[in-house]
């Protein structure tokens, strides 16, 4: 592919994540298929970082450019709004299956072209009649450095040509459900500024040690419920709160189910703030050992059990992935993955699709 090309498409991306984006979202058709957010059974947090301008509508697109249609857009419960730079790794994940059902999870870029996310992200949360919970998503997206996010607006969806869940992941098992991490490749390497970058994979020193960390406060992100057990409307705004890591012995009297090493909990905080539905797949982060350095230490994944419509409860455990446990596994993908080769890139209305999906074209 021509260089001019390629450079003009990374121009794209940096542009509509300016007020070139502010102007498309305005410009947005109205919606017309149905969607729904993704939960993993309660709901994970998670941060994005640029154009607040480019959330005033939201739209669901597949890669042939078919809009599906809004619902009700969630936030995460308490916590604050995140300003444009503060979280830059934080990205939307989008599952699209059968060009009638999309939803969306958090992410966190750990380089230019991978991203960290819950498994079951890469599976519908609540497809429609005929569509099964366990069949792949036909297609996954990926948006960085978004801190306001309308589905009827158009963003510049980045494609993905690998998806990889964890071998031990099985959302039919109990037990499989536990390993609930995955990673998303871009088919292209996404340009870094200040409102998009990487968070790096935490050391043994910032592994979230049992018990000695008990009581550490780490940061939740995400785009999900701001209430429970019914919807907030309206944009959905990057949120980020604290909450407290939880040592093991006392999560295991709660849930013997938890995986000793594979998961932490965690517990809120005077404030209350928790993840919830629309949260799962996004970044915990924190500082552990005090190093000054903020590491990806965690995955959101679920919180409390649903019991009586009660979900998203501030006197139960929340549910993560451990990624010092995963780090092995991720680095043997990240590693060998040659990030400054870039397939292709383009400039819509005559962009490729088959290059990168960009909804509303």
């Amino acid at each position: 592919m021509p260089r001019a090309r390629e450079l003009a498409g990374l121009a794209l991306l940096l542009a509509l994540h300016g007020a070139a984006g502010a102007k498309a979202a305005n410009e947005a058709p109205p919606a017309t298929a149905a969607a729904t957010k993704a939960t993993g059974q309660a709901a994970t947090t998670a941060p994005a970082t640029a154009a607040t301008a480019s959330a005033t509508a939201a739209t669901a697109a597949t890669e042939d450019g078919r809009a599906t249609a809004a619902v009700p857009t969630n936030r995460i419960i308490n916590g604050d709004a995140v300003p444009a730079g503060k979280y830059p790794f934080f990205a939307i994940v989008r599952c699209s299956l059968s060009s009638r059902y999309t939803s969306d999870c958090g992410g966190a870029l750990v380089t230019s072209r991978w991203v960290v996310t819950a498994a079951h992200c890469l599976l519908p949360a609540s497809p429609p009649s005929g569509l099964s919970a366990y069949s792949p998503c036909d297609l996954i997206h990926v948006l960085p450095g978004v801190v306001a996010y309308d589905k009827r607006g158009r963003y510049p969806w980045l494609p993905t040509d690998r998806q990889i869940k964890h071998p031990t992941y099985n959302p039919r098992s109990y037990q499989g459900r536990w390993y609930d991490i995955a990673l998303v490749r871009l088919v292209n390497a996404v340009p870094t500024n200040a409102n998009v970058g990487v968070i790096p994979l935490p050391t043994e020193r910032e592994s979230l040690r049992d018990p000695a960390d008990d009581g550490a406060t780490l940061t939740i992100m995400g785009i999900g419920e701001t209430m429970a057990p019914h919807p907030t409307p309206g944009v959905d705004e990057l949120r980020a709160g604290h909450m407290t890591f939880m040592n093991m012995r006392r999560c295991k009297e709660i849930n013997s189910q938890v995986v000793e090493g594979v998961n932490f909990c965690l517990s809120t905080q005077a404030r209350g703030d928790r993840f919830c539905t629309g949260d799962s797949g996004g970044p915990i982060v924190g500082d552990p050992s005090n190093s000054g350095r903020v590491a990806l230490v965690g995955v959101i994944i679920k919180g409390p059990a649903a019991s009586s419509g009660s979900v998203c409860v501030v006197n139960q455990p929340y549910y993560a992935v451990r990624v010092f446990h995963f780090r092995e596994w991720i680095n043997n993908y990240i590693q060998d993955d040659d990030t400054s080769q870039q397939s292709c890139s383009c400039v819509c209305p005559t962009c490729d699709r088959s290059c990168l999906a960009f909804p509303g074209k």
